[in-house]
């Protein structure tokens, strides 16, 4: 990027006097980063810039042509003549930085974490009410080494960043609500910074280094010896996970260059390493300083995710002292799978089928109705009983499966007809049909029917 990102406002005035082909400009001094100098050319109307490569110096590089002006949307070129107004500055992000994103709420939007250009670990903002993005500047000028970012929050004013400081340190920058970040570092502290000098009785003020403390005086302290060291640790991990329990106990986790999970947990305000887990709770992953993922919830439960065996494993923690077996992630929704090959090749009822289920009821019930009566009618007729048999066999009380006759002699059902035995005539052997077309009832109407009850589609 040619320009350092800025503010740049176009204000449209209406002018009356006459233009120049100088314009209008503006001039600006970023904190520590030499003048900054825009104007509209008189001529053109497009906004010439000077260039960010020799901020370190005290002059400005002006071309002043088109090959250092604003790439501005054609549909909102301003007008010419317009006066400018410029400030801000945001610096290139290191191409191979890793990215950290919180979201603090609603109104305070959310801030994005990278490394720039010079390995200095900035922020942005992003705020709901402008829909913008802006620059909030540097939060530590320490020379980071290994590309990972991590972090976490309590609150709007209690942000956490990690960075791999160096081969054998982690950095970390803590916000405070008066918008100081400051700087540490373990397992080996920084060297505090001297923030007041008393001359008249000779002492000195110490504190941490913080996102004011210039590059070069980040030194570690040579007069602190360690007493632990990071496992498996080259300052170059994948990833930095940053994970909050539900007193507000802060967690760190990496894979390091051993293919294993390792985890810093912070206690008493010092950070120092946790007990691995046996490898049937924590897999190996595919490759040494492996890229993981790590959420929690602020109620003690971990989730972390990485390749292990091949497959992208869930590692869990349920509680702050209970890890589960690990898992691996389904590469499909069985369940959604299993229902739809159900809604394919049903094996219950279909919708159909239940709705004639209902009508087969309701018919069903008229049917006993008409059989009671049917059966009263029978015991009158009792006494021509053997009569009628010799004509007329008795109908079943419901249709019968084919070859079979639940009462009655002198033949039988096959087919849905009466074949009589042999020697009786089919008129003598007429069944009577108290029920009429009972074969042809349709209570179990198949899927293809969205007509089962009157017109009302199911």
């Amino acid at each position: 990027m040619a320009f350092p990102t800025g503010i740049v406002l176009l204000v449209v005035v209406c002018l009356l006097f006459g233009l120049t082909s100088a314009g209008f400009m503006s001039a600006w001094s970023p904190n520590g980063k030499g003048p900054q100098l825009i104007l509209q050319d008189g001529i053109s109307g497009k906004i010439f810039y000077s260039l960010c490569n020799n901020y370190d110096s005290d002059t400005p590089i002006f071309p002043n042509s088109e090959s250092a002006a604003f790439a501005i949307d054609p549909n909102l070129a301003p007008k010419k003549g317009t006066a400018v107004a410029g400030v801000g500055w945001w610096a290139d992000p290191n191409t191979q930085t890793g990215l950290m994103l919180v979201v603090l709420g609603e109104k305070a939007g959310y801030r994005l974490y990278y490394h720039d250009k010079d390995r200095a670990t900035a922020a942005l903002k992003f705020d709901p009410d402008t829909s913008a993005w802006s620059y909030l500047g540097i939060v530590s000028n320490d020379h980071i080494e290994g590309n990972a970012i991590g972090g976490g929050f309590v609150d709007a004013d209690n942000i956490t960043v990690v960075t791999p400081r160096d081969k054998q340190n982690i950095e970390i920058s803590s916000r405070h609500g008066n918008g100081t970040w400051d700087i540490a570092t373990f397992p080996h502290p920084l060297s505090p910074i001297v923030t007041h000098r008393d001359r008249a009785n000779g002492t000195v003020t110490l504190s941490c280094p913080n996102n004011g403390t210039n590059q070069t005086e980040f030194t570690l302290d040579e007069n602190v010896n360690d007493t632990w060291t990071l496992e498996a640790y080259d300052g170059n991990p994948g990833a930095l996970g940053f994970t909050l329990d539900q007193d507000s106990a802060a967690n760190l986790w990496y894979i390091g260059n051993d293919s294993q999970l390792h985890q810093i947990h912070r206690t008493a305000g010092r950070w120092r390493p946790a007990s691995n887990q046996d490898p049937s709770i924590w897999p190996r992953a595919d490759a040494p300083n492996a890229q993981f993922a790590a959420a929690s919830d602020n109620s003690g439960r971990v989730w972390l995710y990485y390749v292990s065996g091949g497959n992208m494993t869930q590692v869990y923690r349920s509680s702050r002292d209970m890890w589960e077996l690990p898992t691996v992630l389904q590469t499909v929704n069985d369940t959604a799978i299993a229902s739809n090959a159900e809604a394919q090749n049903p094996t219950g009822l279909s919708t159909g089928a239940k709705a004639g289920i209902g009508v087969g009821v309701g018919v069903g019930g008229i049917a006993i109705l008409g059989i009671g009566a049917l059966t009263l009618m029978r015991a009158r007729r009792k006494p021509r009983a053997t009569e009628l048999h010799m004509t007329h066999p008795p109908s079943a009380l419901a249709s019968p499966a084919p070859d079979y006759s639940e009462v009655g002699t002198g033949g039988r059902w096959i087919g849905g007809q009466w074949v009589p035995d042999e020697g009786m005539s089919k008129e003598q052997q007429e069944p009577v049909h108290e029920l009429p077309h009972e074969e042809r009832s349709h209570e179990m109407l198949g899927e293809g029917h969205a007509r089962e009850l009157g017109n009302s589609r199911l």
